[in-house]
């Protein structure tokens, strides 16, 4: 895929996700253990953006590398990224997922 997750604290797996033609930028997440995943995005104003961007550019973003310096520079880079962000998103949704077993009735949704 094009997209390069970095292993953070507590074995979260996230990416930054920082396009050229909006003036969002969503952070991803992904917790392995509770196979929970978070999607965060935030608004930004237009100085803010560049300020991401002018981050993001500062490297390369690998489409999928085990290389571990390219990680940990990777791991700097979002970082960074999320030093410039809001402390709150203005949407976040999380989402569980779960194995379902072919023949076998998927449980449903915790909380519905």
């Amino acid at each position: 895929g094009r997209t390069q997750y970095v292993r953070g604290a507590g074995g979260l797996w996230s990416r930054t996700l920082v396009p050229n033609q909006e003036a969002t930028v969503t952070r991803i997440s992904f917790n392995p253990a509770t196979g929970q995943s978070t999607t965060r995005r935030y608004l930004l104003p237009l100085e803010a953006m560049e300020a991401v961007r002018r981050q993001r550019a500062a490297g390369e973003t690998p489409s999928c590398t085990g290389d571990a310096a390219i990680l940990e520079a990777l791991s700097r880079r979002e970082a960074a990224i999320a030093t410039l962000l809001p402390a709150e998103p203005n949407e976040e949704i999380v989402s569980e997922c779960g194995v379902v077993v072919a023949g076998e009735a998927a449980e449903a949704p915790k909380g519905l």
